[in-house]
């Protein structure tokens, strides 16, 4: 019965001590975890915002970087179209120029960045070309010279008005009808050129080598997070996330690989705004178009409008990605929290505890000091009293003793009358001394013997009478 009781305790005080921890571990753990999901939402949408603008300064940067390398090719036609050698030599009817000739190829070499330098006159027929030939540059034969008439880039800056610049889409270069192998990503820069009597004589070309433009986009790329994407005004790739999806426009067989075709959305949201960022199931996308020149009408009403545009993809699986990370790092950091907390439980509960004893103990002991010192003050209220009742009874005694006259020595007295004689040398009766030295009292009677001595008569009546009474008994 004592082992099942102690069991009983034991059980019972383990109960309580784990009703404690729960009591203070289950409410703090709310409110940690709480906290914790408040601080992850705000985490996961400032890390959202944070890529969304990281995305947005980086695509933002491209454009302004190949706007500045843009003008610096306008500039270069422009110098070239103004040249008075050129002047010359439409003046003269195209007759050979050779000191145009030579500051064409002086320029060419020292670009670097023009693939062709080339004059047609209103029929489209080249009337000089330099060929840069990989930093070699040369001038084409009269012989050698071709007709670009039915090629759009010399159509379409033929339609210019005086001091407009064409630019073309970017391309792969076209040999006889052929594209270039390697490949030779190309973009034509034209401006119409007049004689001195204000009338269109023809189109200067530059040919810029534009693989500068695309290893800059994937330098550029490098510091992207997903996918970047040039693509031309139709939705073409030119530069993408694979090789098989770019230049489809060049292809017969790829006419149908577009952005347009594969992201039809996120297209519209691209056509109608020019410039943003769109996320959806198809992950975060920032775009912005690229106009290397104002849009210009041509002379027949038609407007020239080229244009690129950079996209930037973060695929949806990398989104998640991150915020798997963060629900890693939520999940972990509240795990340790959370040990810490159970941890914080039980020794805040253990000392909860201990003091609880301690304060107990405490109050056992003062209670049973107040009760011990209850019978200690009752046992010397008892002694006070037993002394006192001592002291009283000692008091008695004294008093008692002090009254108390012991009768010591040989007392003088009377051989007759039997009176004694005081320290005084007085004699006194028997009976008045003895009350003087002691407490007694005494009364006075008459012996039977005196009696008949002294009283003869009253002792024969006694005897009478006692005789009587003694036969009624009988």
């Amino acid at each position: 019965m004592i082992e099942q009781r102690k069991s009983q305790s034991v059980n019972d005080g383990r109960r309580a001590f784990w009703k404690q921890v729960s009591l203070f571990f289950i409410p703090l753990a709310i409110l940690v975890s709480l906290l914790l999901l408040g601080f992850y939402w705000y985490t996961s949408n400032n890390s959202l915002r944070v890529l969304e603008e990281r995305e947005r300064n980086i695509v933002k940067l491209y454009h302004d970087n190949l706007g500045v390398e843009l003008g610096f090719i306008l500039t270069d036609i422009q110098y070239l179209s103004n040249q008075h050698e050129l002047q010359d030599f439409i003046d003269s009817g195209f007759t050979e120029n050779k000191d145009l000739a030579r500051d064409y190829s002086t320029f060419s070499k020292e670009k670097g960045l023009y693939d062709q330098i080339r004059f047609l006159d209103r029929t489209g027929m080249e009337r000089i070309r330099i060929n840069y030939n990989n930093g070699k540059p040369a001038v084409v034969p009269l012989d050698s010279l071709q007709n670009k008439a039915n090629r759009y880039y010399f159509s379409d800056a033929f339609k210019l008005p005086k001091n407009a610049i064409f630019i073309s889409p970017l391309d792969l270069n076209i040999e006889k009808k052929t594209i270039e192998i390697p490949q030779k990503p190309m973009i034509r820069l034209g401006m119409p050129v007049f004689d001195k009597n204000g009338k269109k004589q023809g189109v200067l070309l530059l040919n810029f080598l534009a693989q500068k433009i695309l290893d800059s986009f994937h330098q550029w790329s490098q510091r992207q997070s997903g996918e970047s994407m040039l693509l031309n005004k139709d939705g073409y790739w030119l530069q993408g996330a694979t090789k098989e999806d770019e230049w489809g426009f060049m292809y017969q067989d790829r006419k149908d690989i577009t952005f347009k075709n594969r992201y039809p959305d996120e297209w519209d949201d691209i056509t109608r705004k020019g410039r943003g960022q769109v996320r959806n199931k198809n992950g975060l996308f920032t775009f912005e178009v690229i106009k290397p020149l104002k849009s210009v009408t041509n002379e027949d009403g038609t407007l020239n409008d080229y244009h690129w545009i950079i996209v930037s993809r973060i695929a949806p699986e990398t989104l998640s990605e991150q915020s798997k990370v963060q629900r890693q790092t939520l999940i972990f950091s509240s795990l340790i929290l959370a040990c810490l907390l159970f941890s914080l439980a039980i020794i805040r509960t253990r000392s909860a505890i201990a003091q609880t004893q301690y304060q107990e103990s405490i109050e056992r002991k003062n209670a049973e000091l107040q009760d011990q010192q209850k019978r200690l003050q009752s046992a010397v209220s008892e002694l006070i009293e037993s002394n006192n009742s001592l002291n009283k009874t000692v008091h008695d005694l004294e008093k008692a003793l002090t009254e108390i006259k012991t009768l010591r020595g040989i007392l003088p007295i009377c051989s007759y009358c039997k009176e004694i004689r005081n320290d005084k040398g007085y004699w006194i009766r028997i009976e008045n001394y003895i009350e003087q030295h002691s407490q007694a009292e005494f009364s006075h009677g008459i012996c039977d013997k005196c009696l008949q001595e002294y009283f003869p008569e009253e002792a024969e009546e006694l005897d009478a009478a006692d005789n009587t009474n003694t036969n009624e008994d009988d």
